[in-house]
């Protein structure tokens, strides 16, 4: 700071007048602050360590009482100009001084909010440079501040500055800059400290590498496992068991390859019997020691022309070489191995086991990993987080959860209470925010709100929301559910990548299902407002017609449309004073004069084809025109007597024909050239191009014209500009879609596909590892594995914020991996727990402690509480025996009596009045049998086919889904459904046959998905009206109740979070269907605390409550 630009100067300026002249003649600084003193009646100045010192007089009271007065106080005064006699100076009047140094620290948020007042201003440099230009001032070789201290004030200060007062508070030991304000100018009780001022960041990575959180991490893990050396071990493994197999079970090599279908690329590889059931038995073998089955549509094979270095050598797996080429659906004939492919094969080569995939998923998680791991991603904080260590935490500037604009954006729809507070924390967290969110609580409605109001702040302050947002989750289809519904100011979310071979398409579609929704929306109202205004409606039919002309290959159809352009100006002249230019009226009317004549010059196909080859057969040298070149040319002449004008001189030509006659034959080149040359234009000859460039470039100069004059009217311009906006949506697709991708704020993504290719090419960055954005989202968190979820939690600046519900389906494991840790005796009791517990929880249970003990100021926690899926009752029962009997929250109905009873009408077929269901199917009436390791009871598929069928031809509007525990079940089902013809074989797999895709809505509703069958995963985060569910399994009371013998009868049936997302699917009824023995009261006891693996462990959940509460009350049957 310059002392001369403070505000804490006085107003006058006081001339010290030299007692002896020669020392004007000293090197006085101009702009540098000078001492005076008082010492035996005399004053003095001084300046600098260089003894400039002089005696001086002055005439100013106040300046005399402050250096030497019985209250005598410190000055702070500067030199302001000299002359041969004094030095000005103007000053600043200070209760005391001091020689210290003060270490300044700045925390990100105080940096964020000086941007918005000082655009300078974007990282700690500049907001370094911008502190000592404003606030410290050149005192000797030491540094001067001003500060104020407020009244009894005792731990806090305002440092003043040039145009800013800061208010400094401490922290612990340290000084921090706590807000800015504008300085007025007025101060009181001012003090200056001289020394070496510095200002430092207090961010989270400066706080992590003090000696104390190392010192809570070390000892942290002295007393429990380390997080990230489990997954180390896992992800290790992992790899290694994959390229392990790939090697073991080796290679194919075939001979020869045949066409295997004509409605597919699809085809026969001969490798022969012999190395065919080689390859399957030594991937049996391998999969055998790994504890798996075998299963040909599990393998991921992959073909070249060569052997990868890891099959041909004992070389590891490198990058580079072709695109790989993989193979799906495989099936084995004979000698034959058959599949689908996405190109046709070379007639020789390799087929293996891929690890391109698999290579792919290992690296972007160690990348990931890593970044987390060694705290080098841009919250370091997540590191101590996931590994069980309260982390420090850093001031945020709190934003609100709700604001006029979110309430417009949700129609009149108000979030509940605990919605509001889920947004509320989202926004509002230091690092990481949970929300759980079990069935039909709206998780996407707050996942939609959280993305609203993070575009909102962004734009207050006109910060840059380009791809800003990352909404992901584990799987394509919950990414997909959720994208659809997202984006903000208008824009949709943007979904990167795909499926295999899909990933433009997925792409595409979300754009598509934005741009038709919008379509739909604007098109009735622009066509609307076009119709009731008769100057727009003939400037619109004006543009149709230039555009057919401009690309009209017909004279005749062009003579037309140029007179009626002709007519349409003249009345859009006289009748709305809409005129163009007269150069552009003369361009039209000569375009008419042209096409009057040149019409009759258009030529059919057929016509064509004769002239070009009379063309073509023209003699033009002599010895070959003695042949028979006048023949030729009497033909050429014949063709061109049909036509009328040109450039060629028919009459020359016809002379030649004569007897005597010279042929010249470079004139019948030149014609020949001339006529190929313009035969090369459709159906066009000399001299008679429909439009040349700079007529084209006229008739759009008109249009121009016309849409000035419509952009100059308020009324019609508002048109003008919507029906362009709409005409780019229909017309220009391509330019549309990559608008949106270059500019929305939101992109979605699987874990996985965060840091692919696409994205790593939207993002504009070299590698994965530099991807990054300010806000991570992840629904469906509690489902993700570990190792994938790190994926994106690495990418976050400012906030993850983790959807999902540890109450349900549980993160995928590799059991095979599992097992093999266990049987190298690498995992402890404990490991193995935190195997099990998906990420989700982990964060569930340690953030929870935090709050408990106080040890936080932060909320990151919070549940969502009313359900919007399911009649009441069936809500209350998912509620009491999935998340009340675990400790958690109660969740209500969202719907007063009278709404649900609207909203789920109990009107099924065959149900009516009832919401629960079981139709009992007795062991009698069929065994539970094994399919390749999966359990099936045909009885109960064949009852539920039934049941399904029959609710389905009798109720179009509504939709059943069809659950059941098993693989083989679920195939059990489908075929039955297929026998009824609701599902079909198709090319492509599977299907559900049309009529039965899309429900039928009686008044006006959106059509929902009407039919799926599948297991229970297929299921998270889908909704029914009706769910039939299979349970296969049934019970006998064994001789003792033990955790083998309950997991030996019941299975899959023991897990509560499956049986969770089983039983909570459905709208207005629940049927299960099974032996009524999983009903016995017995069953719903807790487990003998001998054998209990948790405080609330029951025998079986949800099924008994279901059927004695439930199907044996009123709004229940039991069949």
């Amino acid at each position: 700071m310059n002392l001369l630009d403070s505000k804490c100067l006085t107003g006058d300026v006081i001339e010290l007048i030299f007692e002896d002249q020669n020392d004007a003649n000293l090197n006085w600084k101009i702009g540098e602050e000078v001492e005076l003193f008082f010492e035996i009646d005399s004053y003095y100045v001084k300046q600098g360590t260089k003894d400039f010192f002089a005696e001086v007089k002055f005439k100013s009271t106040p300046l005399a009482m402050a250096v030497s007065g019985s209250k005598a106080r410190k000055v702070c005064a500067v030199s302001c100009y000299k002359n041969s006699r004094v030095l000005a100076i103007r000053y600043v009047d200070l209760i005391d001084s001091y020689d210290e140094n003060i270490e300044f620290k700045i925390e990100p948020i105080f940096i964020e909010a000086i941007k918005k007042q000082i655009q300078s201003i974007s990282d700690l440099e500049s907001a370094r440079t911008w502190f000592y230009d404003e606030f410290v001032f050149a005192k000797d070789n030491k540094g001067g501040i001003f500060i104020e201290f407020p009244d009894n004030a005792k731990d806090s200060f305002f440092l003043i500055g040039k145009d800013y007062k800061v208010l400094v508070d401490k922290v612990r030991k340290n000084w921090h800059l706590s807000s800015i304000r504008q300085f007025d100018g007025c101060t009181d009780k001012l003090y200056a400290y001289y020394g070496s001022h510095s200002l430092e960041l207090h961010g989270i990575q400066e706080q992590l590498n003090s000696s104390n959180y190392n010192y809570q991490l070390e000892q942290h893990l002295q007393d429990n496992a380390s997080y990230f050396k489990l997954w180390q071990k896992y992800s290790d493994l992992h790899w290694e068991q994959h390229s392990r197999l790939a090697k073991a079970v080796g290679f194919l090599e075939y001979e020869a390859v045949y066409g295997a279908s004509d409605t597919e690329i699809r085809f026969k590889f001969k490798v022969g019997d012999k190395a065919l059931k080689s390859f399957v038995e030594r991937y049996k073998n391998e999969l055998e020691v790994l504890g798996e089955t075998f299963s040909l549509s599990d393998i991921e094979l992959q073909i070249a022309q060569e052997l990868p270095s890891w099959l041909a050598s004992t070389e590891n797996f490198a990058k580079g070489g072709p695109r790989a080429v993989f193979l799906s659906r495989v099936k084995i004939e004979g000698d034959f191995l058959v599949a689908n492919l996405n190109q046709r094969p070379k007639s020789k080569g390799f087929i293996f086991i891929s690890l391109n995939g698999m290579k792919k998923q290992h690296e972007r998680k160690k990348v990931a990993f890593d970044l987390l791991k060694d705290a080098a991603n841009p919250m370091p904080q997540l590191k101590y987080i996931l590994e069980g260590v309260n982390p420090p935490e850093l001031k945020v500037k709190k934003v609100r959860a709700i604001t006029p604009t979110l309430k417009r954006k949700l129609g009149g729809k108000q979030l509940t209470t605990k919605q509001e507070r889920a947004v509320k924390v989202a926004l509002n967290t230091p690092d990481v925010a949970l929300i759980i969110g079990p069935p039909g609580t709206g998780k996407t409605k707050v996942i939609s709100a959280i993305q609203h109001r993070i575009a909102e702040e962004g734009n207050k302050y006109n910060l840059s929301l380009k791809h800003q947002v990352l909404l992901t989750s584990y799987q394509h289809d919950a990414v997909d559910n959720v994208v659809v519904k997202s984006g903000v100011f208008g824009l949709p979310a943007i979904k990167v990548g795909g499926k295999k071979d899909e990933a433009n398409q997925q792409q595409s579609n979300s754009i598509d299902a934005w741009t038709s929704k919008v379509i739909h929306e604007l098109k009735p109202n622009v066509e609307s407002e076009i119709r009731n205004n008769d100057e727009f409606k003939l400037v619109d039919e004006i543009s149709s017609l230039i555009f057919q002309i401009k690309n009209s290959s017909n004279a005749q159809f062009n003579y037309q449309n140029l007179n009626e352009l002709h007519l349409k100006l003249k009345k859009l002249a006289l009748d709305y004073g809409i005129k163009v230019s007269a150069k552009i009226e003369r361009n039209v009317e000569q375009l008419i004069e042209q096409f009057s004549s040149s019409s009759s010059y258009a030529l059919t196909t057929i016509q064509k084809q004769e002239l070009v080859t009379a063309t073509r057969a023209l003699r033009t040298e002599l010895i070959s025109y003695d042949d028979d070149g006048a023949l030729r040319l009497i033909k050429l002449i014949s063709l061109l007597n049909e036509l009328k004008g040109g450039d060629y001189d028919l009459e020359k030509l016809e002379s030649m024909t004569n007897v005597g006659v010279d042929v010249d034959f470079e004139f019948l080149k030149e014609t020949q050239n001339r006529l190929l040359d313009a035969l090369q234009d459709k159906f066009v000859l000399p001299k008679q191009r429909w439009l040349k460039p700079e007529q084209s470039k006229n008739l759009s100069e008109l249009i121009g014209q016309l849409e000035a004059n419509l952009v100059n009217s308020p009324r019609l311009g508002q048109i003008y500009y919507r029906k362009k906006y709409l005409d780019s949506l229909v017309f220009e697709k391509k330019q549309v879609q990559d608008s949106l991708k270059e500019y929305s704020a939101v992109l979605g993504a699987t874990c996985q596909q965060a840091a692919g290719e696409a994205m790593v090419g939207l993002k504009s960055v070299e590698h994965s590892k530099n991807i990054h954005f300010d806000s991570v989202i992840v629904d469906e968190a509690a489902r993700a594995n570990p190792l994938d979820l790190m994926i994106p939690m690495s990418m976050a600046r400012k906030r993850v914020v983790l959807v999902g519900d540890h109450r349900q389906l549980p993160h995928m494991l590799e059991p095979r991996v599992e097992k093999e840790l266990q049987d190298n005796n690498e995992l402890e009791i404990i490991d193995h727990e935190l195997l099990q517990q998906s990420l989700f929880e982990r964060l569930y249970h340690s953030l929870s402690k935090y709050e408990k003990e106080g040890a936080t100021e932060h909320k990151r926690i919070v549940m969502l509480d009313t359900q919007f899926r399911m009649h009441p009752k069936l809500g209350s029962f998912v509620s009491e025996e999935f998340y009340e009997i675990f400790g958690l929250p109660p969740i209500k109905s969202g719907f007063t009596k009278s709404e649900f009873e609207s909203e789920f009408p109990l009107d099924v077929p065959g149900y009516e009045d009832k919401l629960a269901a079981w139709i009992n199917v007795e062991p009698a009436k069929g065994k539970m049998s094994s399919k390749n390791g999966s359990k099936y009871r045909d009885c109960e598929a064949e009852v539920i086919a039934d049941e399904a069928y029959k609710i389905l031809t009798a109720r179009p509007d509504l939709s059943v889904g069809i659950i059941t525990f098993y693989a083989a079940q679920r195939d059990h089902i489908i075929e039955k459904m297929v026998d009824r013809k609701v599902m079909e074989h198709s090319a492509t797999g599977l299907n559900v046959v049309s009529e039965f895709k899309m429900t039928k809505p009686n008044s006006g509703g959106n059509p929902e998905e009407r039919f799926r069958v599948g297991s229970v995963d297929a299921f998270q985060g889908k909704e029914f009206d009706v769910v039939l569910l299979s349970t296969v399994r049934n019970w006998n009371e064994p001789d003792e109740i033990t955790q083998e013998s309950v997991n030996a009868q019941l299975g899959f049936l023991r897990i509560p979070n499956r049986i969770n997302v089983a039983m909570s699917r459905q709208k207005r009824l629940l049927i299960v269907v099974g032996d009524t023995s999983l009903a016995s009261s017995n069953l719903d006891q807790l487990m003998p605390k001998s054998s209990r693996t948790s405080e609330n462990e029951k025998i079986l959940v949800g099924f008994p409550k279901f059927f004695n509460e439930l199907c044996k009350q009123e709004k229940g049957i039991v069949l």
